[in-house]
C-alpha cells in the first residue's frame, strides 16, 4: 500500500483523475504567462485569457471550475461525468465557505516529507495525534476531542473548540481583522486537499504525491483583505505565524515518517500495514490488562465463553 511504485502509479492514474484543485485565485498568472503544476497524474499548465482560467493536460484542453476563490480542474482524460458541486456533495457549502474567505495571502510554506501520500492524509484529517505529535503547539488550545464525519466521495470533516487566549485573540485579531472565532475546522476534499478554518485565517494545504516514498506539502496562509495600511502589520505578525507553522510541520515531518518507516519494516512479514498490527497489539493489551485485573479482583468469573466488563475470562480460554 505504501512503497509499491506499481501501486503508485495506478494512483495516480485513477485516484487523481476527476476533479482536482489546481491553484489559489492570487496564483493565477498574469494574462500571456503560464502556470505548471505536477499532479501525480502528469503535468497540468494553466493561463489566464481573456478574463478566463484556462487548463492544459498533456496539451489538451481540461474543464475549470472555480469555488470562491479556490479554482479545480478535472484531470484525467475521460469528460467529467458531474459537475464540482455534484462531486463535493455534502461538503460543498463549508467548502464554498472556505473557498469565499480566501483573500489576502500572509505567508506560505513548503515541506518535502519522506513518507507514502496516503500517510500523510491519514494523519491529517483526525486530531488523534495532537495530544502526542503536537503536544506542546497545538493541543493546549484544544477544548475537547474532535468528531470526524465522512461525507460520501471520500471528504470528511471535523470541527472543535480552540482555546483562544488574550494575547492570540489580539494577535489573530490585527492578522484577520476581526474578532477570533474559537473553533477549528479541518475539511479534506478527497484526495489531497485539506482546508482549516482557525481563528479567523483559512489556511490551504495541498499534499502532493512525488513517488512512493515522497510528498510535497504546499500551505499557504490566507487572511481577509484589510485596508492598505494594515497590510504591514499583517506582514508583520504573519512571520511570527509562520515560526508556529513550521514548528507544527517539523512534528508532523517526524511523525509521518517514522510511521513510513514502519509500514517498510513490516512489508516482508506475515502481517498487514501497521496500522492494522498496533490494533492487534491494542487487542492483546486490552486482554491482559483484562487478566490483571481478574486476578486482583476477587469477583465471580462470568458465565463460560462470555469475558463480561469487569469479568474474568477462565484460564482454559
Amino acid at each position: 500500500m505504501f512503497h509499491d511504485p506499481a501501486l503508485y502509479a495506478q494512483e495516480a492514474v485513477r485516484v487523481f483523475s476527476g476533479w482536482r484543485f489546481l491553484c489559489c485565485a492570487d496564483q493565477v498568472p498574469r494574462s500571456g504567462v503560464w502556470g505548471r503544476r505536477n499532479t501525480p497524474g502528469g503535468e497540468v499548465r494553466f493561463a489566464q485569457e481573456g478574463g478566463r482560467l484556462r487548463a492544459l493536460q498533456e496539451g489538451a484542453p481540461r474543464p475549470v471550475a472555480w469555488l470562491g476563490r479556490l479554482a479545480f480542474v478535472h484531470a484525467g482524460e475521460e469528460a467529467p461525468e458531474r459537475s464540482l458541486e455534484d462531486a463535493l456533495g455534502e461538503a460543498l457549502p463549508l467548502a464554498r465557505s472556505l473557498g469565499a474567505a480566501v483573500a489576502e495571502c500572509l505567508l506560505e510554506v513548503r515541506m518535502s516529507l519522506g513518507a507514502n501520500w496516503k500517510l500523510v492524509v491519514s494523519g491529517a484529517i483526525e486530531d488523534y495525534h495532537l495530544p502526542v505529535v503536537h503536544a506542546a503547539t497545538v493541543n493546549p488550545y484544544r477544548l475537547e476531542p474532535a468528531r470526524p464525519v465522512l461525507f460520501a466521495g471520500g471528504h470528511s470533516v471535523y470541527t472543535a473548540p480552540a482555546r483562544v487566549g488574550r494575547l492570540l485573540r489580539a494577535l489573530h485579531g490585527a492578522l484577520a481583522g476581526e474578532p477570533s472565532e474559537e473553533r477549528f475546522t479541518n475539511l479534506l476534499l478527497y484526495p489531497n486537499l485539506l482546508l482549516i478554518r482557525l481563528w479567523g485565517l483559512v489556511h490551504v494545504t495541498v499534499f502532493e504525491p512525488r513517488g512512493p516514498a515522497r510528498t510535497l506539502r504546499r500551505t499557504r496562509i490566507y487572511a481577509p483583505s484589510l485596508p492598505g495600511a494594515r497590510r504591514p502589520l499583517q506582514r508583520a505578525l504573519g512571520a511570527f505565524l509562520r515560526l508556529g507553522i513550521l514548528r507544527a510541520a517539523h512534528e508532523d515531518r517526524r511523525a509521518v515518517e517514522e510511521a513510513h518507516a514502519g509500514t517498510l519494516a513490516a512489508r516482508e512479514a506475515l502481517r498487514g500495514p501497521a496500522h492494522a498490527e498496533e490494533a492487534r497489539v491494542e487487542h492483546f493489551l486490552a486482554e491482559t490488562a483484562a487478566r490483571v485485573r481478574c486476578a486482583q479482583s476477587s469477583a465471580a468469573p462470568p458465565p463460560r465463553g462470555r469475558a463480561g466488563r469487569g469479568g474474568c475470562p477462565r484460564a482454559a480460554e
